[in-house]
């Protein structure tokens, strides 16, 4: 499951230059040189076998896509608040996969296989 933590609401210009990554490939599906977008930059945190990821993203107002890019903070302030908000989505990944773990580890110990060995 995808939780998605939103920050302060931009416009974000995307110009087609091969060397801006995933932003220029968004944009080369346009027909103009570039083009605005209005948006949220977003935290999308998610539970993986490895752990917890987040990755920083761009989501577009019009059509809901998701861009790779990078968060931007207006300010001190709001930066702590973002940064709070996203320790406490983070634990509460960990703490999911914690008792998803802990049930995994029940329920396989009550199987009749594990009552074998």
């Amino acid at each position: 499951m995808t939780q998605h933590i939103e920050t302060a609401e931009t416009t974000t210009e995307l110009n087609n230059d091969p060397s801006a990554g995933a932003l220029a490939q968004a944009s080369a599906a346009a027909d103009q040189t570039s083009q605005a977008l209005q948006g949220r930059s977003i935290f999308a945190v998610e539970t993986v076998a490895g752990g917890v990821m987040v990755r920083p993203a761009f989501l577009t107002s019009e059509n809901g896509v998701m861009i790779a890019s990078s968060a931007i903070f207006p300010s001190l302030s709001y930066s702590l608040q973002q940064i709070d908000a996203l320790r406490r989505v983070v634990e509460h990944h960990f703490n999911q996969a914690a008792t998803l773990g802990s049930h995994l580890v029940a329920q396989n110990a009550a199987s009749p296989e594990a009552q074998r060995t």
